[in-house]
């Protein structure tokens, strides 16, 4: 086993490295920001809850590169700042188990059911996972989340599109996502926000433009795909006409 710092010697971390939790030793998941910033124009719901409850089996990672190929265990072992942490977890339990907001605040982004730090709290959600899984609880209170809801398959269908027309040599017509927004909602418990999100394809030499929903983006699809095979003056209605010229 190797050695412990002593500085951190907690009651906790004991029982960690003896009854070792199977996720201790999984990398704690870097969040991919410049994906996110590419599928969040894709995201038919968004929201944020100052005052939320979460699955700590649920956090998976964080936005903060720095903690890139470290595990749970490592900063529970060696984070900065688990010392004080630590022994605040011992003396005041309740913090951890009560259902108060979060001071200072924890804050997390979830999407695609996982959970990532963002910001504020990655010595604490550490400790909770720890604490969590040998106490048999799974809810942590008081905590802020912002939530995207992607529309995986409009993406993959903007994806695909985009490729093909390049793959075509038709870069005269142009894919881009687009969102407008349904409604919104602003109540105690934070905000959400709706949209219905499509396709713009815009052909740069006619100036045609036709917008593509979930089903039209589809047919699309394979429109573009068979292009070559099917002559494309023989597609009628709009999806015909922003591929002409």
């Amino acid at each position: 086993m190797e050695p412990t710092h002593p500085e951190i010697e907690s009651a906790l971390l004991k029982k960690a490295l003896w009854l070792t939790p199977e996720f201790a030793f999984r990398k704690i998941e870097v969040f991919d920001q410049v994906l996110f910033e590419k599928m969040k124009e894709f995201a038919f719901e968004e929201s944020w809850r100052p005052n939320q409850s979460i699955n700590i089996s649920d956090v998976v990672g964080t936005t903060d590169l720095s903690y890139q190929g470290k595990t749970w265990m490592e900063l529970l072992r060696s984070g900065g700042r688990m010392p004080e942490n630590l022994s605040l977890a011992e003396t005041n339990p309740d913090y951890y188990h009560g259902v108060k907001k979060k001071e200072p605040k924890m804050s997390y982004i979830k999407t695609d059911g996982k959970l990532y730090i963002d910001k504020d709290g990655h010595h604490r959600s550490c400790i909770a996972k720890f604490l969590f899984y040998f106490a048999i609880r799974t809810h942590l209170h008081g905590v802020e989340v912002r939530e995207y809801q992607i529309a995986k398959d409009i993406y993959r269908r903007y994806s695909g599109i985009r490729d093909l027309l390049i793959e075509k040599g038709l870069a005269h017509i142009r894919i881009s996502p687009d969102r407008k927004i349904l409604g919104t909602e602003e109540a105690a418990a934070g905000i959400k926000q709706v949209f219905d999100v499509g396709l713009l394809v815009i052909n740069d030499r006619s100036s045609e433009v036709v917008r593509l929903d979930s089903n039209s983006s589809l047919l699309f699809l394979e429109i573009v795909h068979r292009l070559g095979r099917l002559n494309k003056y023989w597609i009628g209605g709009r999806l015909g006409r922003v591929l002409r010229r």
